[in-house]
């Protein structure tokens, strides 16, 4: 069985609730003969392929569909969940061969194109939520809901 998993980001340097879930899945699945992988966007690293504490990452470009985005509006979005997308993630997600499974771990643009390609392809898919804007304090929800 092979499962992609698609968070935002998944960096080392910027650990956080997400990663770990992700890393212990990863590692339990390992123990089962599941091939698991993670297909992310290049936020916060430019390495394209990397392997974070046994787990192989895959990183691909994005941008935020707006003319004009200035780069400290961008770096916020970065920081408190922007909604990006990724035309060459989507392209990996049709092409990847023998895939059982996408399990999401982020929504919006890019969670949409995870789905897309499952529904396509005719394969399951998971959504996790992790944290978000839902259990942001407020003065954070309030200057994030100007980003969008």
């Amino acid at each position: 069985m092979k499962v992609i998993h698609v968070p935002r980001r998944y960096v080392k340097e910027i650990w956080g609730g997400t990663e770990s879930v992700i890393h212990n899945l990863v590692k339990f699945q390992k123990l089962l003969n599941i091939d698991s992988k993670v297909l992310t966007s290049m936020i916060f690293s430019k390495k394209k392929r990397e392997l974070i504490n046994g787990v192989e990452v895959h990183r691909f470009s994005y941008f935020y569909p707006w003319f004009g985005l200035k780069k400290d509006k961008k770096i916020a979005m970065d920081q408190k969940g922007g909604n990006l997308f990724s035309f060459s993630l989507l392209w990996a997600l049709l092409t990847e061969k023998k895939l059982d499974l996408i399990h999401l771990h982020t929504q919006n643009r890019l969670g949409g194109i995870a789905r897309f390609i499952a529904k396509l392809r005719k394969i399951p898919y998971v959504v996790s939520v992790h944290g978000g804007i839902l259990n942001m304090p407020v003065y954070i929800k309030n200057s994030h809901q100007e980003n969008y």
